[in-house]
């Protein structure tokens, strides 16, 4: 229905999964998996933008993770270990709030941690006030070295945020593969626990409920207009799913799934009593088979895409497209791909009715409509200019990996692919 224009601007030299986006004002926030800010600051002309970052980093305790048994696992995944989400709140005193999901390491295990930290505004610029972070939510448990499968599984986090009311903030809070199968526990039915929960949060009182259960990898959440709660997740092995949260709702992971186990070739998932259902838990509006690997969501909104308004729009990694789902009656009625060919992290929509993405790659990709051959409803300017790189090149240069790993070269391959693939692969070529 609409033609696009594709504009990608690279923001650092960061790699792997994580990081977020926010919208403050015409500026995009943006946070690295290791936990830096920036973000880009629009020009006067409004036709460009400038790079800035800010001098402050998520206390996530990285220096302390290089030197834990986390480090030292030849199997431990340091990229695993990440910021997830990003929520700027504004209270009725103008104090302008920034929330961050992330793990942080901390006596020996590892934390799932909401932080707040106040932003300070100027015309052109904005900054994090001297008084810096605070914990408002700290799940439980912290978790240690998990006895199968991956040490910590910190991919499968989720972390979105979203505001459900003036003083209450929902987080989605992932599994981390503690579902029954690669790990004897099933924290996403146990209510001991937030993993596996969307859970809200007072942020006067820092007082958390459950506002749901049985999740596994929630990666996007959104309150739409209508006042709905849209979240998002990752089956197992297909199966993403597009749920519509309730307030005491259970959706059944690890019980029942769409999908089914990893491997090859495929297997039943082991605790779903009835293959390819999902019976006796609150059902998904719409899931995708195969798997997209699902991430955050938007709804459109605005004269930007008109012939979008009120469609949802759901971002992918493994899929590296968009999926604009029509809604009707309570359904969606279709699913269109639009293919970006990048592992696309996080979705906003700016002020002006454009949207911005966060990529895997380090990218920020801004979509827009194309304006029509002698129209005049949208006007272009012919390029999007950015600066401002000159004093990126230390600050958000790549992270060295976590030191500690066992062995070097082809040793360190051969015990990590023993330890996590030769179950279902061979190192050498044969029936």
């Amino acid at each position: 229905l609409t033609a696009l224009e594709v504009a990608r601007i690279p923001i650092g030299a960061f790699g792997g999964g994580g990081g977020a986006i926010a919208v403050v004002g015409s500026h995009i926030l943006f946070v690295t998996p290791q936990g830096r800010l920036g973000y880009l600051r629009e020009t006067a002309a409004g036709s460009g933008y400038e790079l800035r970052h800010i001098d402050a980093v998520v206390p996530m305790n990285r220096a302390g993770l290089q030197d834990s048994a986390f480090a030292r696992d030849p199997q431990f995944n340091a990229s695993y270990f990440r910021t997830f989400g990003m929520l700027p709140v504004r209270r009725g005193d103008g104090r302008l709030g920034l929330y961050v999901s992330h793990h942080r390491y901390v006596g020996g295990c590892i934390q799932f941690v909401v932080s707040r930290a106040t932003l300070t505004e100027a015309p052109d610029a904005i900054a994090l006030d001297a008084s810096g972070w605070e914990d408002v939510f700290v799940a439980e448990p912290c978790i240690g070295v998990k006895a199968t499968g991956h040490p910590f599984a910190g991919h499968q986090a989720g972390g979105r945020l979203a505001r459900t009311a003036e003083n209450t903030v929902l987080v989605t809070v992932g599994d981390h593969e503690f579902d029954g199968f690669n790990d004897p526990a099933r924290v996403s039915m146990d209510a001991r626990t937030h993993l596996g929960k969307a859970v809200e949060i007072n942020l006067d009182t820092r007082a958390v409920s459950v506002f749901a259960t049985g999740l596994r990898n929630p990666q996007g959440l959104l309150i739409s207009a209508d006042g709905l709660v849209w979240e998002t997740e990752h089956g197992p092995h297909g199966g993403d799913e597009l749920n519509i949260l309730q307030r005491g709702g259970n959706y059944g992971w690890p019980e029942v799934s769409y999908g089914v186990n990893y491997g090859f070739p495929s297997r039943p998932w082991p605790a779903n009593p009835a293959q390819g259902r999902h019976d006796g838990y609150a059902r998904p509006v719409f899931s995708f088979m195969p798997s997209i690997g699902i991430s955050n969501l938007i709804e459109i909104d605005g004269d930007e895409f008109p012939m979008w308004r009120g469609d949802l729009l759901v971002a992918s990694l493994k899929d590296t497209a968009l999926r604009r789902l029509r809604r009707d009656a309570g359904h969606i009625v279709y699913s269109e791909r639009i293919l970006l060919g990048e592992r696309l992290r996080d979705i906003r929509t700016l002020p002006d009715g454009q949207l911005v993405i966060l990529t895997d790659a380090a990218n920020l990709i801004v979509l827009r409509r194309k304006a029509e051959q002698g129209s005049e409803a949208v006007h272009r300017e012919p390029a999007l200019t950015v600066s401002g790189y000159g004093s990126f090149g230390e600050v958000f240069a790549a992270e060295a990996p976590s030191a500690g790993s066992h062995g070097t070269g082809a040793e360190a391959g051969r015990e990590v692919f023993n330890a996590r693939c030769a179950g279902c692969h061979a190192s050498e070529s044969g029936p």
